[in-house]
């Protein structure tokens, strides 16, 4: 994260109930954050942000006290060394925290952009540097880093976002790398407008809070609670912004219209209704007991398969699905059809579970009627990548009914980028 050269001593107490700081008792978990607007800042002398609120938000769902106290990043590292405090956030995941604390999963998402100010390099067809170009970040910060293993040398770095605006206004560089949100909240602060700036999606970087390992083997079931929490505190960092979903939507509809993609679902799906020769009641009870091995399965080895799922990766609808995912060339992370009742009839690779119909996905799309569905930015700590779901109906060309629903996991940097990278951060 950025440093913060200050010398702050301002402390900001949070019990969990609205009595006093000292009714929080010494047994509240003391956590430790820094200023980061606009996830961390001080607005009339109050600690506020997304960051702090969602903390603020997952320690109640959990029922527990905590103490939030605000100092420089360099100290909240060596207070948690020490064993002073229990966590702190929001970081970036980075091996030096890796050896003192654990993270959690991120509750909130940056945005890396680069931003330059309008002009003849609009004739590009996008604001997309070169190693030729002056970039400039914050000094200290994570995207300062991720340009020098990128290889780009005509770097200039300054103190603060403030101070990094100005020099791309005075045009002493070219481009400017910075988080969306901590750029705009700065452009707010010194009052200028933003209609001569143009921006390009760079990637998403995860913003976690760290426990400690001491803290995390003394609470055993606490992290597990903690990440389970976080999708009951939403932010506005984890749905994707309008442009984001009308490009996700343009890359859905181009890979639905591929070859005979259309008529391959509308086949499977009449097929598998003939299939069906039980009663409703028995047929239900069927799908019931299949839903609930696959998930048993996946949830025990995710490396096994049943021979129900192997007969449902093998089928025509499915070795397609696979041929459009290769075809992706790393776009698509996973695609899979389900039918009108919610079951899965093709996919790319196994699902976590047969059942889609108890999903939002189904029901807007079934119920709601919506064209199509966005799910929020989702990241994952194993692959260590974020990915986008879109969700569209099919509609059988005879009937005009929906007859399935295919949902598209789109790896979202690989997606979302005007700028592509050679290797991760």
């Amino acid at each position: 994260m950025r440093k913060i050269f200050a010398t702050l001593s301002f402390v900001w107490c949070l019990p969990l109930s609205p009595s006093s700081a000292a009714d929080v008792g010494d047994n509240a978990i003391n956590v430790r954050t820094h200023l980061h607007p606009p996830y961390q800042l001080l607005k009339d002398k109050e600690l506020t942000g997304t960051g702090v609120q969602a903390m603020r938000c997952v320690f109640t769902q959990m029922g527990r006290k905590y103490q939030i106290m605000l100092s420089p990043p360099n100290r909240n590292r060596h207070l948690m060394t020490v064993g002073k405090v229990d966590g702190l956030f929001l970081k970036i995941p980075n091996r030096e925290l890796n050896k003192m604390g654990t993270a959690t999963e991120p509750l909130a998402v940056e945005r890396w952009k680069f931003f330059r100010l309008n002009g003849p390099l609009d004739k590009t067809g996008g604001p997309i540097p070169n190693v030729n170009d002056r970039i400039g970040s914050v000094l200290g910060s994570n995207e300062g880093g991720w340009l020098r293993e990128h290889q780009f040398e005509k770097l200039a770095f300054s103190s603060n976002m403030k101070s990094l605006i100005k020099v791309l206004l005075n045009k002493r560089v070219d481009y400017v790398l910075a988080d969306e949100a901590a750029f705009l909240q700065a452009a707010k602060e010194l009052e200028f407008g933003l209609e001569n700036i143009r921006s390009s999606f760079v990637r998403y970087v995860p913003l976690v809070a760290y426990f400690s390992h001491n803290f995390v083997e003394d609470n055993p079931g606490f992290l597990n609670d903690f990440n389970r929490r976080i999708d009951l505190c939403p932010t506005d960092e984890k749905q994707p912004t309008a442009a984001e979903e009308q490009r996700l939507a343009d890359l859905a509809e181009l890979y639905v219209s591929f070859g005979d993609l259309q008529a391959v679902i509308v086949q499977q799906a009449l097929e598998n209704r003939e299939g069906n020769s039980q009663t409703d009641n028995e047929l239900l009870d069927r799908k019931k007991q299949q839903d609930a091995t696959w998930i048993e399965v996946r949830k025990n080895n995710k490396k096994t398969e049943t021979p129900f799922m192997t007969s449902i990766l093998g089928n025509g609808l499915s070795k397609e699905l696979k041929r459009i995912k290769k075809r992706s060339k790393g776009i698509i992370s996973e695609v899979f059809v389900f039918d009108d009742q919610g079951y899965i009839l093709g996919l790319s690779e196994i699902t976590s579970d047969y059942w889609q119909g108890d999903e939002q996905k189904y029901s807007r799309i079934f119920k709601d009627n919506k064209r199509i569905n966005f799910s929020r930015i989702q990241f994952d700590s194993s692959t260590r990548k974020f990915q986008i779901s879109v969700t569209m109906p099919i509609f059988n060309p005879e009937t005009g009914q929906k007859i399935a629903g295919i949902t598209f996991g789109f790896d979202a940097d690989t997606s979302l980028s005007d700028y592509t990278v050679s290797k991760p951060l």
